[in-house]
């Protein structure tokens, strides 16, 4: 089988780490029987080097190379292209004028881009978006292969997508991938249309594998920390992961005489109002910004907490591997949390609150039996889920 593999960058993040899973799985179980082509938008990131080796790494287009870069981020670099910033500058004076409002701006963009940019000419088995948006987009319009697949690994109906333009992609797919049955249940009350095409599979990782990577080493100061509690939160530091509810939860806990400190893993167009709240609150000791870790799972391990603050997830892969590690959980309660967590029995379900976030937290270190009977329950857990793989077998074979 010849596959093709599309996802729009390789950074931190949980749909590129889904990614290397996948990728990684497939290589082990299937790669006698499968070539791996992978074309990936913007070729630059953490999980780069972790690609197995098996996979081809296709050279991405340079108009779709220009597509993924503001026009004075890359402005002098050789590959961009005069096509794609022709697209480029056709989509910001479509947005100054408002003609295309309706859209959400990755879908304006890929509607004047889409003109300038080469389809792939290699014909292919299946073709595979691995990320919502503009992926998706093309592997539609671009790609040539027998069967083509679209992923969404978020709640469809807080994407805020003109619901008619992706219609117009999702039909055409074979089927419509996403991570959970909320998930799937998200899409079909957008699209009842498409309740016989969208399908649940769900992140792949390895128990095994996490474990390993735990055993390296984290910081000098988190190491230090033996005399308090050890609070970790790892995520993008955008507007839904909402690490201000985080930093505002810490405040609580420090006016609260809670001995802490907290680690929040990530990066992002946040970072700079994040440590400006930091200060505002006096937290510069016991809330660190620690950037992007390639291997972010000794933090887990070594912490005593693991916290979420989202306002929306799919099926968030780090509450999994911070379950695989076998620590109490505070999560917020977004639509599909109950897909991850029982309240009181594996974690702790907090309101969309700072006060409520602390209080879950609080719960956690006071009361040893609580944290004791969670802790007892995740030991029994059975996380890893490296047989998801044969659901995309399954579904490429029918």
């Amino acid at each position: 089988m010849k596959l093709l593999v599309v996802m729009h960058g390789i950074d931190g993040g949980g749909a590129e780490k889904s990614l290397i899973s996948f990728l990684t799985t497939l290589d082990r179980k299937y790669g006698d029987d499968i070539d791996v082509d992978l074309l990936i938008f913007r070729p630059e990131g953490l999980f780069l080097n972790q690609i197995p080796k098996s996979c081809n790494r296709l050279t991405e287009p340079k108009e779709v190379f220009t597509m993924s870069y503001s026009p004075f981020e890359r402005m002098f670099w050789s590959n961009m292209s005069l096509n794609g910033i022709i697209g480029k500058m056709r989509h910001y004076i479509s947005r100054i004028k408002k003609s295309d409002s309706y859209l959400s701006n990755i879908q304006a963009m890929w509607s004047h881009w889409k003109p300038y940019i080469p389809s792939v000419k290699k014909h292919y088995d299946v073709a595979i978006s691995y990320m919502h948006g503009a992926t998706n987009y093309f592997v539609i319009d671009k790609c040539n292969a027998d069967k083509k697949y679209l992923y969404i690994h978020h709640e469809y109906e807080k994407m805020n997508e003109n619901a008619q333009f992706d219609y117009s992609y999702f039909k055409q797919a074979n089927a419509v991938i996403t991570v959970s049955a909320r998930c799937v249940q998200s899409v079909i009350n957008v699209h009842p249309k498409l309740k016989d095409k969208v399908v649940c599979i769900e992140n792949i990782h390895s128990e095994t594998l996490i474990r390993k990577m735990a055993e390296g080493s984290t910081t000098h100061t988190f190491n230090n920390k033996n005399n308090c509690i050890k609070i970790v939160s790892i995520g993008r530091l955008t507007d839904v992961k909402r690490f201000d509810r985080a930093v505002e939860a810490a405040k609580i806990l420090k006016d609260n005489g809670i001995n802490f400190i907290w680690i929040l893993i990530g990066s992002g167009e946040l970072e700079n109002n994040l440590k400006e709240l930091i200060k505002q609150f006096g937290l510069e000791k016991e809330f660190i910004l620690a950037g992007v870790k390639a291997n972010p799972y000794p933090y887990i391990k070594n912490a005593d907490i693991f916290v979420q603050t989202s306002d929306n997830e799919g099926k968030s892969m780090v509450i999994d591997e911070a379950k695989i590690l076998g620590k109490p959980i505070v999560v917020t309660n977004y639509m599909t949390v109950r897909d991850v967590i029982k309240d009181g029995e594996d974690g702790m379900i907090a309101d969309f609150t700072p006060e409520s976030v602390a209080e879950k937290i609080m719960m956690i270190i006071e009361d040893k039996s609580l944290r004791d009977r969670i802790i007892s329950n995740l030991k029994s857990e059975t996380i890893g889920n490296e047989n998801e793989i044969e659901k995309y077998i399954s579904l490429w074979r029918k």
